[in-house]
């Protein structure tokens, strides 16, 4: 029969009755189950207090040594998904152990870390690759804690949903993005009306733009509303523009041409036909406009006509 001695120093202060600080050491390692007359030991501990006694002396059968100790390096671990109120965080050579405040705990083997309750090998989960929660693209691999390999996670911008409405998707390379809407596009996220450029959903127009319905419109350039809400540039055989709050034509179609230079009638002017504008503005012909030029009606001796704008050879045939 062996002796766990337990030499303990008990300062007692009777402040309401409780005992303020102690300390116990024990020396002599005999027992085969030392933590239970380490259990035992503390029952007692209230004869050492009532009594006074420095001694404790437990009876247990001898057995073997145990192991050498091991090292464990002890850490705070914060509130979270691994402790939901908090605890500690113990690492040794065998694993890793979690504590929680409230009772609960969870060791994960060598090589593992807990993520979100469960043991993970962030060495070659693609779901938690090198920390909790990095997760590798679909088609890559977790190797070493890093994400290799090709990523496909789309082939069309439809494949990549996103919840913000100011933040469009896109596919690129097989890759999914975003890219932001347009400021003043309309939008209903947070009470916001419209996005502005560069993300987010907002209530009030960029300075520079207009409330035009539910849309920001820079009433300056916009043809649709160009000066106010509603008031279009529609330039008639040409290409409308919007300058300063001011319809402007920005180019004419082929053949037409603003010769007034009055936008509000666009290019009224049809520079094939018109002989006071044939060709150009101001070129006035005598006679016809034909496709752009004054048609000769006399010929000189020996010349005839063929398109009615040109001469040529009599004995030259009409092509």
């Amino acid at each position: 029969m062996g002796h766990l001695k337990i030499i303990g120093f008990v300062v007692i202060a009777f402040l309401a009755g409780t005992i303020t600080s102690g300390a116990i050491a024990y020396a002599d390692k005999d027992s085969s189950n030392p933590f239970s007359a380490i259990v035992t030991a503390i029952k007692n501990l209230t004869d050492v207090i009532k009594n006074k006694q420095t001694t404790v002396t437990v009876n247990a059968p001898q057995g073997p040594p145990g192991p050498p100790g091991t090292s464990v390096t002890v850490t705070p671990e914060p509130s979270g998904s691994n402790c939901a109120n908090g605890g500690v965080k113990l690492v040794s050579a065998s694993g890793v152990n979690y504590v929680c405040n409230g009772g609960s705990s969870q060791t994960c083997s060598t090589g593992q870390v807990l993520c979100s309750g469960v043991c993970s090998s962030i060495s070659t989960d693609t779901h938690n690759c090198g920390a909790c929660g990095h997760t590798c693209a679909t088609g890559q691999a977790c190797v070493s804690g890093q994400c290799t390999g090709s990523s496909t996670q789309c082939t069309v911008a439809s494949d990549c949903p996103t919840s913000n409405s100011c933040q469009l998707p896109t596919c690129t390379a097989g890759v999914c993005g975003v890219v932001n809407a347009a400021a003043g596009t309309a939008c209903s996220v947070n009470g916001g009306t419209h996005c502005d450029g560069s993300g987010s959903c907002v209530s009030s127009c960029p300075a520079g733009q207009t409330m035009c319905g539910s849309t920001c419109i820079n009433t300056s350039t916009d043809t649709q509303n160009c000066g106010a809400c509603g008031l279009a540039c529609n330039a008639a055989n040409g290409v409308s523009a919007c300058t300063a709050g001011t319809c402007s034509i920005s180019t004419c179609n082929a053949g037409f041409a603003n010769c007034d230079q009055n936008a509000a009638n666009g290019c009224e002017v049809n520079t094939q036909t018109d002989p006071n504008n044939c060709g150009l503005c101001g070129n006035v012909c005598s006679g016809l406009c034909v496709a752009g030029h004054c048609a000769v009606v006399h010929c000189p001796a020996g010349q005839k006509t063929c398109d009615g704008v040109s001469c040529q050879p009599i004995s030259l045939p009409c092509l």
